[in-house]
């Protein structure tokens, strides 16, 4: 009898904090798993260190002040597109965002629309706003 495949896990991280919760996730689901389990996605170089190739660097999207939206909106979209590309060509068991909600809600509604069979999980930690009195 084969073995069944790996499951094929799509991550996408858009920033620090999120690439830092992905590298955790890939962890726990490693240990679980062992090799069961193959990780493909975006990400920076802590996921990297838990051995994902990202499809392309997260830093250029980390956007600070609202002028800089402006300047940075195309290449914000492009790469959401480029995103819900490769996870429809990917086909995983499971897409996990992570985070960045105005990325990652993004390429997962464009998933979802264009391929409703793809399990969705949107993964973040718990949020501690602060405002100074």
């Amino acid at each position: 009898m084969a073995e069944p495949a790996p499951r094929k896990i799509f991550l996408i991280a858009a920033e620090e904090s999120g690439d830092r919760l992905g590298a955790g996730l890939m962890k726990a689901l490693r240990a679980q798993l062992g090799g069961d389990v193959t990780f493909t996605g975006i990400g920076g170089r802590h996921m990297a260190e838990e051995g994902m190739t990202s499809l392309f660097p997260i830093e250029p999207l980390s956007i600070i002040g609202l002028v800089a939206i402006p300047l940075k909106l195309p290449m914000i979209l492009a790469r959401i597109r480029e995103a819900t590309e490769a996870v429809l060509k990917e086909k995983p068991d499971i897409l996990v965002i992570i985070d960045s909600p105005d990325f990652t809600q993004r390429a997962a509604k464009r998933v979802r629309k264009r391929d409703p069979s793809i399990p969705i999980v949107n993964y973040v930690s718990p949020t501690v706003w602060v405002w100074p009195r």
